[in-house]
């Protein structure tokens, strides 16, 4: 999950600054030493091995920063191949209402235990934009995963076109909302298709169903993003043999030529453009 990183360089630093604010030598000695090559990397080490080395960290809780990290650093590293004993130590840490990492811990535990309606209802109810909003990401990952898991349709749905929203990345945006567009048509759902159709209409004009005139440079354009060159030369071409486009249009053609030669390093033909429209 995107924010978990950033989650544990805050705990981390919590932790660190209680070690050096310590003036006993036992609590130094059960606040797990960062310093130590054990520490670094748990999650490519044997799980069982790093259990029984934080067992009596995640067991006492006379030091609670230290307890804390324990069990969550043992919960995340059985989530792969033990979802069962994840579930144990992030659902004993999700009912520790002092723990700073609560919320997140539940969302971990409803991950990795055994899916329950009330637990479900419970993560689609979720405000991910109210005081959940600093876990916003991981809500609708885990809501895309649950919802595809257990065959929940309209939350899939909803929960792919929430993570097109969130990301950053363009192929992505368009691949989640095409998911959601084909779950709406599984279902039948006239309405959804339509907004999930314009969404994707919007993102990437190529991937419109009719194509109009005016829509010929956006179109192009959206084919070069996507490399897919031949069909963008070709509407490029279009535009340059209609006979009402005015110069400027026909000049622009030109150039969204070139440049699709240029960007598919196809040196000759992009030299010829070049020169045809000097």
């Amino acid at each position: 999950m995107r924010n978990l990183l950033k989650i544990f360089i805050s705990l981390g630093i919590v932790l660190g600054f209680s070690l050096r604010c310590s003036h006993t030598a036992e609590f130094k000695s059960l606040t797990p030493p960062y310093e130590s090559q054990i520490y670094s990397n748990l999650e490519e080490k044997d799980p069982t091995s790093v259990e029984i080395h934080l067992k009596k960290f995640s067991e006492d809780k006379t030091h609670l920063d230290t307890y804390y990290w324990a069990n969550f650093k043992l919960g995340q590293i059985w989530s792969k191949d033990n979802p069962e004993k994840s579930c144990s130590y992030f659902r004993k840490l999700s009912k520790e209402t002092d723990f700073p990492l609560n919320e997140l811990a539940y969302l971990k535990e409803i991950e990795n235990c055994p899916a329950d309606k009330e637990s479900i209802k419970h993560l689609f109810e979720l405000d991910p934009n109210d005081k959940h909003k600093w876990i916003k990401s991981e809500i609708y990952d885990l809501r895309y995963k649950i919802a595809k898991r257990e065959s929940l349709y309209e939350e899939w749905a909803e929960a792919a076109i929430a993570l097109s929203k969130a990301s950053l990345i363009r192929g992505e945006k368009i691949a989640y909302t095409e998911e959601a567009l084909k779950i709406a048509k599984k279902l039948k759902n006239e309405e959804k298709q339509k907004e999930y159709q314009a969404r994707i209409e919007k993102l990437s004009p190529s991937r419109m169903k009719k194509v109009y005139k005016k829509d010929y440079f956006r179109v192009a354009y959206d084919y070069r993003r996507d490399r897919n060159f031949d069909k963008a030369i070709g509407l490029y071409k279009k535009i340059i043999r209609d006979k009402k486009r005015s110069l400027r249009e026909k000049m622009q053609a030109w150039n969204g030529i070139e440049k699709s030669h240029k960007l598919n390093r196809d040196k000759e033909n992009y030299l010829k453009a070049l020169f045809s429209s000097a």
